[in-house]
């Protein structure tokens, strides 16, 4: 095939092109690394907007596993190209499903097609479903059962804080064994933050918009719960309810409901058409909550698995005052002797490292500008701990008055967004995305680094400036070197820049090295670490204290965990589930035994082998020393990262597996019997066999 990926070539293997739409196309590859056939997003719309909403489609969904929602793997950029690899889901769209009209094959292959607005015109009319108005209603037992898996994705969505804003029948397919998955999140933003855009244009499909979206109102969970309703409607009456072009749609949702699908028809289910009307009204307001259509259709949901770290408990934080006199007293020789001020926050997982920075920016966040960034796990993606601290540069200079953001310009501009694209996002940078920056990669980071420091430069002045990096360990040298010639005197920017990773990685990660030599030392001017340690008994039990519970409980926790807050959160959140448990009665070794036993057999095996190995351990020795390949695989990955028993580190070209806590390991391995232990071994020394270097 002759499409232009061959800069992928060494990792997959391109198979069919699958789609294309308003801004990109899908294939579907064999993942060599993986093993596995999986579909990959290629964008094709290059600009700055595009490419800032392709990562948050896969940020916002990274870490979710649930049935209903497509998983997503890794992002990857390479040179100007920019990718997702997820799920390869095969079926029908929804209509053609509940309508029962045939073998027509859908795949994942949504890239934002051509009839979802982008603040573009809406007087051009749009393609009319393909669907007689005489066709047979679809099947009532075929459309409730494919409506409670629908309902309950959307619901899983909410759950997690997430709009999906261009729900229609493309977007959701249905697989030859009558899985109902949700696609393409293009547009997806956050319940409590719609993305600052919004005012700016109208986005999403017409046809299946909320009145509210379509007059730039702003979305709500409501709006979702409306597009579900169309595609009901349309199931139902063989066509959408208001028609033409985009504008009259828009229009006629202003001012008018649908008539109700039984007008003509009689014979159609009552209890959808009631559902359908009732999410078809104007007002959102009166449109059912997520939990009442739930009730409608007398389902239980269920509940979206987020592998992400856990929140603190109710918000609480402990202890540490030590360690935040030291982020404070960085932060006051910044702001009195204006120097640039490096502070290293490392321990091991669960410590409390994120907690403890999360504290410390909420302290100053009134008195000072902080910019956060985070290196995550599935990316591969240029200067990726500068990634987030770009993107947010950007939405700060594009909310500033154009005069306050022109005198803040860097004279460079132009070889600042050659290296970072999200700046031509911005209104007043824009001009300089067009003029040509032709030099070679090194003076290309040179002249950016002098763009850069001349940008944050300009923002201490007029307050101080707090820069936080999280996750460090998954950076790369790159941004190491970046880091280093931004704070390298002279005249390095007035800021504090807090670098937050793991210790266990200090010794493989070649990121860490290079932060932590003696060039990086004397970058910063001023130099200080900080090693967590676990929490005192005192400190432990004050964050393990559930309300209303005897304080011999969160004592018998604290002293389980060993201090390890990641472990005083989840006894305590267990403590919590388990009412009238005795004190001790949950230690940390019946936590594990829980999580390991709520694992289906395939993740369970992976688990095994990786605890019997003791060490880190290739992803694919412990999936074939388990015999999982496909879509097991991906799910039973998903179901790891989200019971927290296993770390997963993205190495070089492979991926690493290794038990969270050495207590995990010691749990699992000390459960297994003789005879099991004897046949993962030999399992794993046959998947050692095909990977000598592993």
């Amino acid at each position: 095939m002759s499409e232009p990926l061959t800069a992928l070539s060494s990792r997959f293997t391109i198979l069919r092109r699958l789609g294309s739409g308003g801004y990109g196309t899908v294939y579907e590859v064999h993942d060599h690394q993986r093993d596995a056939r999986v579909a990959l997003k290629k964008l094709d719309r290059l600009d700055a907007g595009t490419i800032y909403r392709f990562k948050r489609e896969f940020r916002s969904l990274a870490d979710v596993s649930h049935p209903n929602l497509v998983k997503l793997h890794e992002l990857l950029a390479l040179g100007d190209d920019w990718f997702i690899t997820m799920d390869l889901v095969e079926g029908t769209d929804f209509i053609r499903h509940v309508r029962g009209e045939g073998p027509a094959a859908a795949t994942t292959a949504s890239m934002g097609s051509a009839d979802t607005l982008e603040g573009g015109d809406t007087s051009e009319p749009v393609a009319e479903v393909a669907i007689p108005e005489t066709a047979d209603p679809a099947s009532g037992d075929r459309l409730r059962a494919a409506t409670v898996q629908l309902v309950t994705g959307v619901y899983a969505l909410h759950q997690l804080g997430k709009l999906h804003r261009d729900l229609k029948p493309s977007n959701v397919l249905v697989t030859t064994a009558g899985e109902v998955v949700i696609l393409d999140f293009g547009l997806v933003t956050s319940v409590d933050k719609i993305d600052e855009s919004a005012t700016l244009a109208v986005r999403g499909t017409p046809a299946y918009m909320a009145p509210e979206q379509a007059g730039g109102r702003g979305t709500t969970p409501a709006a979702d719960w409306y597009a579900v309703g169309v595609m009901l409607y349309e199931a139902l009456r063989g066509r959408v309810p208001f028609a033409g072009t985009p504008r009259d749609m828009i229009s006629a949702k202003q001012l008018r409901e649908p008539p109700d699908p039984r007008a003509d028809r009689p014979g159609l289910p009552a209890d959808l058409c009631q559902l359908t009307m009732a999410l078809l009204r104007r007002d959102p307001g009166a449109r059912p909550s997520g939990p009442e259509i739930a009730r409608w259709l007398g389902l239980r949901v269920t509940a979206p698995v987020d592998s992400a770290p856990a929140a603190p408990l109710e918000g609480t934080f402990t202890g540490r005052e030590d360690e935040l006199a030291l982020l404070r007293a960085a932060h006051r020789r910044v702001v009195d002797q204006k120097q640039a001020v490096v502070v290293h926050v490392q321990g091991s997982a669960g410590l409390g490292k994120s907690a403890l920075v999360r504290r410390f920016l909420d302290d100053v966040g009134d008195d000072a500008l902080v910019l956060e960034g985070r290196c995550y796990e599935r990316e591969s993606v240029p200067y990726k701990a500068f990634d987030g601290i770009v993107d947010a540069l950007a939405r700060l200079l594009d909310r500033l008055p154009p005069s306050e953001a022109e005198a803040l310009v860097p004279i460079d501009a132009p070889a600042l967004v050659r290296l970072f694209p999200s700046f031509g996002r911005v209104a007043v940078i824009r001009p300089a995305a067009a003029r040509t920056v032709a030099v070679d990669p090194h003076e290309l980071r040179r002249r950016a680094c002098a763009a850069l420091r001349e940008l944050l430069g300009g923002l201490a002045r007029r307050r101080p400036l707090v820069v936080a990096l999280d996750d460090l360990q998954w950076g790369d040298i790159d941004s190491a070197a970046l880091l280093i010639d931004l704070l390298t005197p002279p005249d390095p920017p007035p800021l504090l820049l807090i670098a937050c990773y793991r210790k266990e990685d200090e010794a493989t990660s070649g990121v860490l090295r290079a932060l932590r030599s003696e060039r990086a030392r004397g970058a910063g001017g001023y130099f200080r670490e900080i090693a967590l340690a676990p929490l005192g008994e005192a400190d432990a039990a004050e964050l393990a204290l559930p309300p209303s519970s005897a304080e011999e409980v969160a004592l018998a926790v604290a002293r389980e965990s060993g201090g390890n807050p990641l472990f005083v959160g989840e006894l305590a959140r267990a403590a919590r589930a388990i009412a009238g448990s005795a004190p001790g009665a949950l230690t940390l070794r019946e936590m594990i035994i829980r999580r390991v036993d709520a694992l289906a057999v395939g993740a369970r095996d992976v688990l095994e082998a990786v605890a019997l190995a003791g060490r880190p351990l290739d992803w694919n020795i412990a999936r074939r020393a388990a015999g999982l390949a496909g879509r097991d695989e991906q799910e039973a990955l998903a179901q790891l990262r989200a019971a927290r028993v296993l770390r997963i580190t993205p190495a070089r070209e492979r991926t690493l597996v290794e038990t969270l806590h050495n207590r995990v390991r010691e749990v699992v391995v000390d459960r297994l019997e003789p005879g099991a232990a004897a046949s993962i071994h030999r399992r794993l020394a046959r998947a050692l066999e095909h990977a000598p270097d592993a």
